[in-house]
């Protein structure tokens, strides 16, 4: 049997704990219809979870029981951060969302000079990244940073680490610090 995986702000330990978020109070009990004595487990979005028991629905309230607390060993070992530009709506989620699932650490979008949409939902991406997360049973919640343009994005990639950016044309990026045109693969970084 599936369980239902809620990443949050808990504080997690063995025994009784009351949540009082409003929205994970909604979710449980209109959304999901989550029965006492049901099992769920909670994360706390630094690598602990523990399974929890549900004991009561108090007006504004929901008690749970943690009877175990265990690391979570979903997250890949490789941090990755996307560098992704900033398409319309739809799109731009089900990146956000589907990257999300594979692992990606850190997503950043980037305005080029192509970028039509700029119009950003912070908020509503987040819960996005939240929901796949649980979903895909992650220990973390992937942070999703303000959008910035294409050479400030760029300047902070660490050269010290795989940077792939994709053009259709095949042209390499004029100064760039990061061109896989200019890979030194003694040093093991790139230079232009």
């Amino acid at each position: 049997m599936k369980l239902h995986r809620f990443i949050g702000d808990f504080y997690l330990k063995i025994g009784n704990l009351k949540l009082k978020d409003e929205e994970l109070f909604n979710q449980f009990r209109n959304v999901l219809k989550l029965k006492l004595g049901e099992t769920i487990i909670l994360g706390d979005g630094q690598m602990n979870e523990g399974r929890a028991v549900i004991k009561s629905y108090g007006r504004d309230f929901i008690e749970v029981e943690v009877k175990e607390i265990e690391s979570n060993r979903n997250e890949p070992e490789r941090q990755v951060i996307l560098y992704c530009s900033m398409l319309k709506r739809e799109n731009f989620e089900l990146i956000v969302q589907k990257t999300t699932e594979i692992g990606i650490k850190e997503i950043v979008p980037v305005i080029t000079e192509r970028t039509i949409k700029l119009g950003f939902r912070k908020d509503r991406l987040q819960k996005i990244i939240k929901e796949a997360a649980e979903q895909s049973g992650r220990g973390i919640v992937p942070v999703l940073h303000d959008p910035i343009d294409l050479e400030k994005a760029i300047e902070v990639a660490d050269p010290g680490q795989i940077n792939i950016f994709f053009d259709q044309s095949g042209e390499g990026i004029e100064n760039c610090k990061l061109c896989v045109g200019c890979l030194d693969r003694s040093r093991g970084r790139m230079d232009c």
